[in-house]
């Protein structure tokens, strides 16, 4: 039986939830608004199913890198509104065109994330670029096997934590399954994500709710690969800022606002069990300047399969040593940023996050004395 007794020991995956035969297993989130499980222990049968799934105590073997590609889908429009350069939308349409179906992070209808099934080429932009928050899972691993089982080839992506997941939870392998992650730096909480843009938008002049929002973009290029920002798009205008002035991204980055198992991730350096491993490029211009526009280039990692029909795509294959030059956050965890205990204990359902943001973030001199003595009061272990 799945019992958590601390935040490390569980990745939000939802493995264990799909898999209770009897759906004894709910999720739910905690203060911080990270999801975890709990069973009800007078329907649980102990049956153990829950713990066999669980990708951390049950970490898929780690597997040899065979080759890493710079590459690009030379689709313009395409690769415009992705995050890098656009390999996750080409490999999609290639499983869509074979009669195949894709999975991945979404938004709902509140603007939060969860994964979807998308059919078709018309519906891939739902589930195309980052969204900075971790997803729910819902019941894709069960509609991923029923695909599977009726021999349709099926594209998943996710967090390595959610392939990880995924390949627990089937517990075979599929010849029609594909997997692809990327390199994770980690996941922010949902709560934090509602928060944040509930004060955007009681504090914007452009006069919108939820229903008038039309876009999100995590990682709007308007403004060049390199310099990406955050933009949102309501039927009333556009907010866009750059992702050195955002002030959740800058969280972000800082590693302030992540799940508390990424500061330790059992899934680093392919532990997954995915197909294919992807990222930004950020180094190809130091390598090739023919791979490099700042509009955007993939680093594609294959540990094995190979990305077919390439008629589209351009590419070139580097050094797996540039993934560690480059990408470091492949084999390495988040480090902890020094005012997360302070972020998270002054997290209230009604605090101005944006002020909270500032607060942690660029502290005036008396509130990094204050933060200092708050974290040496409420120090504890993650």
């Amino acid at each position: 039986m799945i019992n958590i007794s601390k935040p490390t020991e569980c990745c939000g995956c939802n493995a264990c939830v799909q898999a209770c035969p009897k759906s004894c297993i709910s999720f739910d989130e905690d203060k911080e608004g990270f999801r975890y499980p709990h069973v009800d222990l007078d329907r649980c049968i102990n049956c153990n199913i829950c713990e066999k799934v669980c990708p951390v105590l049950n970490v898929p073997y780690k597997q040899a890198i065979k080759k890493v590609y710079a590459a690009i889908y030379e689709n313009e429009p395409i690769r415009a509104t992705s995050s890098s350069g656009a390999v996750f939308s080409y490999i999609a349409e290639k499983v869509l065109g074979k009669g195949g179906v894709v999975f991945g992070a979404g938004f709902d209808s509140n603007w939060e994330v969860q994964h979807i099934c998308v059919q078709n080429e018309q519906d891939l932009s739902k589930i195309r670029g980052s969204k900075y928050l971790q997803s729910r899972i819902g019941d894709s691993y069960k509609r991923t096997r029923t695909f599977l089982e009726e021999g349709r080839i099926v594209l998943f992506s996710g967090t390595p934590c959610q392939i990880a997941g995924l390949k627990n939870f089937l517990r075979k392998d599929y010849e029609n399954l594909i997997c692809i992650d990327f390199i994770c730096h980690g996941v922010p909480s949902p709560k934090i994500w509602r928060l944040y843009l509930k004060q955007i938008i009681t504090d914007s002049n452009l006069g919108i709710d939820l229903t008038d929002i039309k876009s999100i973009h995590f990682r709007s290029k308007s403004m060049g690969w390199s310099n990406y920002s955050f933009l949102i798009s309501s039927s009333n205008g556009v907010r866009e800022v750059s992702h050195l002035e955002d002030y959740y991204n800058r969280a972000f980055n800082r590693n302030m606002i992540l799940r508390p198992i990424c500061y330790q991730c059992p899934f680093k350096g392919g532990n997954s069990g995915s197909d294919f491993t992807l990222a930004d490029f950020w180094g190809i211009k130091d390598i090739d300047q023919t791979m490099y526009d700042d509009m955007g280039t993939s680093m594609v990692i294959s540990y094995g399969k190979e990305v077919v029909g390439l008629e589209n795509l351009r590419f070139s294959e580097e050094s797996i040593d540039c993934i560690r030059k480059y990408n470091a956050s492949y084999y390495e965890s988040a480090g902890i940023d020094d005012n997360r205990v302070v972020f998270f204990g002054h997290l209230k359902d009604n605090v101005n996050i944006i002020k909270l943001f500032k607060h942690c973030i660029t502290p005036t001199l008396l509130q990094r004395v204050s933060n200092r003595i708050y974290r040496l009061i409420h120090k504890k272990s993650i």
